[in-house]
Formats: C-alpha cells, structure tokens, sequence
C-alpha cells in the first residue's frame, strides 16, 4: 500500500530532489524507511546519483538490510573510478585485501554478507555487541581482490566495504 508519504517522496524525486530518500528514518518505527523508499524510487534516480545514494542509505541503517543487496550489488557498475583511493594506503597496492567480519550467520553464508571491515577490531566489537545481545556470533577473516569492492566508507569509523559475494577463503577465527 503506498501511504501518502511515499507518494510526496516520489514526487521530490522526480522533481530532482533525492537527497530526501536519505533524510527518511531508518526504522520501521519512524514510518517509511529510506530502504522501503528506495525500492520505489531507485528506478527514477538517474544513473550518475544511484551509488551516492545507495551507499549512504546502506551505511545509515539499521536493522535487516536483505532489502539493500539487490541495489548494492547494481551500483557496482556506477562506482566511480577512483573508488580505491578512500582504501587507507596500505591496502591500496594489494591484490588481495584482509577483511574481518563479527555476525551470526554460518560461515557457508558469511560471503553473502555484504559489509565487512578492513579492522578485525571493528569485526570483535560487532562479535561483542551480539554476544551481549544474546545471539551466538561468530568471528571471521577473509580476502577480497580490490576490484570486488563495491565501497569503502569510513564514516562511521569502521573501515567498512561493501561487497557482493566475493570474499574468499573465509575462515572462523578463534573467539576473542
């Protein structure tokens, strides 16, 4: 059903306007959710605007983000080519690039996971966080190749990528 909301935020995109699909809550107590927003406007963002956009919903929700893969895996083609250069320095000249992840799925599902982080520290204070939440996590390193990264943010310092199953040689790593 589509609530008068969303019909208002469709017509801010259509008019050029989408950084309102950002500025949506990101709860579904906050009533329409930038994620749910997306899904009825990605189609209307113009090719050069869907990246920015996309990562920044991804990067400023909370809760399941299954809703986000599709979109995360599109935007690959609209990255910008010198989407390396925010990789910290170290990692840039690699071919391929450690990445940490703390979450509770299975290690057969953990490359289907989308974000992982270049810090195994950020990855243990996620495996804390759902320890404490009460779910059974687990702890994980694998490698990617520089050019299976969708994007690198740092915003909310985590040394985050974004990925669309292209983590390999995963491996559970022992608890912290």
């Amino acid at each position: 059903m589509i609530d008068l909301k969303l019909i208002q935020v469709i017509k801010e995109v259509r008019a050029g306007n989408y950084s309102v699909l950002t500025m949506l809550g990101n709860t579904p107590l906050d009533g329409l959710t930038s994620i749910e927003a997306l899904q009825y406007c990605y189609d209307l963002l113009p090719d050069n605007v869907k990246y920015e956009i996309v990562v920044e919903i991804y990067t400023m929700a909370k809760g399941s983000l299954e809703n986000m893969k599709k979109y995360v895996r599109d935007i690959r083609k609209y990255r910008p080519s010198n989407y390396l250069e925010e990789l910290p320095e170290k990692t840039q000249l690699l071919d391929l690039i450690p990445v940490y992840r703390g979450g509770c799925e299975d290690i057969s599902k953990a490359a289907c996971s989308l974000s992982w982080t270049l810090s195994r520290n950020t990855a243990e204070w996620f495996y804390n966080r759902y320890c404490i939440c009460g779910q059974s996590p687990n702890l994980y390193k694998g490698v990617i190749k520089p050019d299976d990264i969708i994007s690198y943010t740092n915003g909310r310092n985590e040394m985050e990528i974004l990925q669309y199953r292209k983590v390999r040689q995963i491996e559970k790593l022992p608890l912290p």
